[in-house]
C-alpha cells in the first residue's frame, strides 16, 4: 500500500538557525518540494514547487548536504542542492538504472553513507538491493558498484539503516520477515553479509528500521504485528539480537490488519523515537542508555 502522506522519514533537511529547509518527494507526480520551517514562529511554509526527473517516494540528504538521492522506478537519482539564496533549491544531475536480477524494479529506498567513499545503498522492493558509487566532488550517482542479493524470489526488502559508525548496514525484509546485516568493506563501500536474523514472531513483517545514535541499539516497525521491536547491536560482528522488547504503535483492542506500522526515526539528540502506522497512529518513545525507557501514544483518524 502507498500513502500520499508526507513521513517525518520522507523528508530530507537542512538546518539554519531558526529556520530549517526541508525537501519532499512523493507517490504520484514528478515533482519535488522545497519547505521551510521556522521553529520560533511555529510555522511552515513551501518555498518552491521543484520539477523532478519522475515521482520519488523516497529522497535522503548526502552526508555533506550537498547531494539529494532519489527513488524512482526503474532507476536512482541525485540532485545537487542549490544554496544561491534564502531557500535551497535543487538540480537534477544523473540517473543510475536499477541493476542486478531483481523480481522488481521499483525503487523504495535510498540512503547514503556517511564515511568514504560516500557509496549510496538503494533496493528495489524485493529480493536485491544496489550499491552505487558517487562523484567523489559532488555527491552525484555515478554508476552500480554491487549488486546485492537477499533471499530469492521470497524477499522484500523495503527499509535500509546504516549504523553511525558506518561498519553495518541493516535491512528490512517484509515479504522475507527478517532483518539482514551486512557489513561494509572499509575503502571500498562494498557490502558482505555477515546474518539473516527472524523476525520476533511469524508475520509480524519488518517494513523500516533505524539504529540509535550512539550504536547500540536497532528499532525495527513490524508492519502487520503493528509494534517497535528492539535490537541489542553486538558491537564486535554488527548482528542484531533481539532484546524480547516490543511497543505497541496502535491502541489496543483494535485489529492489526486495518492499521499498517510503517516508519521509524530517532532524533540526532538520541533523546526520541518516533514511530508511525500508516492510519492515524504517531507514536513517540523516550530511548534510554540501556532500553527505551518510557512510550506514549497518540490517537488521529484515517
Amino acid at each position: 500500500m502507498k500513502s500520499q502522506a508526507l513521513l517525518l522519514s520522507g523528508l530530507a533537511a537542512l538546518a539554519a538557525g531558526a529556520k530549517h529547509h526541508l525537501f519532499a518527494g512523493t507517490f504520484g507526480g514528478s515533482y519535488l518540494y522545497a519547505l521551510e520551517f521556522d521553529d520560533e514562529a511555529a510555522s511552515l511554509t513551501l518555498t518552491a514547487n521543484i520539477t523532478a526527473a519522475g515521482p520519488h517516494p523516497w529522497i535522503s540528504l548526502s552526508h555533506d548536504k550537498k547531494a539529494l538521492y532519489a527513488t524512482d522506478d526503474g532507476s536512482w537519482h541525485s540532485y545537487s542542492v542549490l544554496n544561491n539564496g534564502s531557500s535551497p533549491n535543487l538540480k537534477h544531475s544523473a540517473s543510475v538504472p536499477i541493476s542486478g536480477d531483481c523480481q522488481s524494479d521499483r525503487g523504495i529506498h535510498i540512503i547514503g553513507s556517511t564515511v568514504p567513499p560516500y557509496n549510496v545503498y538503494a533496493d528495489p522492493f524485493g529480493d536485491c538491493a544496489n550499491v552505487v558509487s558517487v562523484d567523489g566532488r559532488t555527491g552525484a550517482l555515478f554508476a552500480v558498484a554491487q549488486n546485492v542479493s537477499y533471499m530469492s524470489g521470497s524477499s522484500g526488502v523495503h527499509g535500509l539503516a546504516l549504523h553511525p559508525s558506518g561498519k553495518y548496514l541493516y535491512s528490512a525484509d517484509d515479504s522475507g520477515n527478517a532483518v539482514w546485516t551486512h557489513s561494509i568493506a572499509n575503502g571500498t563501500g562494498l557490502l558482505d553479509l555477515v546474518a539473516k536474523t527472524d523476525a520476533p514472531s511469524t508475520g509480524a513483517n519488518p517494513r523500516h528500521a533505524a539504529v540509535h545514535p550512539l550504536g547500540g541499539f536497532l528499532y525495527v516497525v513490524l508492519e502487520e504485528s503493528n509494534e517497535l521491536a528492539q535490537y541489542r547491536i553486538d558491537q564486535a560482528s554488527g548482528k542484531p539480537n533481539f532484546s524480547d522488547v516490543t511497543y505497541p504503535l496502535i491502541a489496543d483492542g483494535l485489529d492489526d490488519s486495518l492499521y499498517w506500522s510503517d516508519g521509524v526515526a530517532v532524533s540526532p539528540s538520541g533523546c526520541f523515537l518516533y514511530a508511525s502506522s500508516r492510519t492515524g497512529y504517531v507514536s513517540m518513545l523516550w530511548p534510554g542508555i540501556s532500553h527505551i525507557v518510557y512510550a506514549s501514544r497518540g490517537s488521529g483518524g484515517t
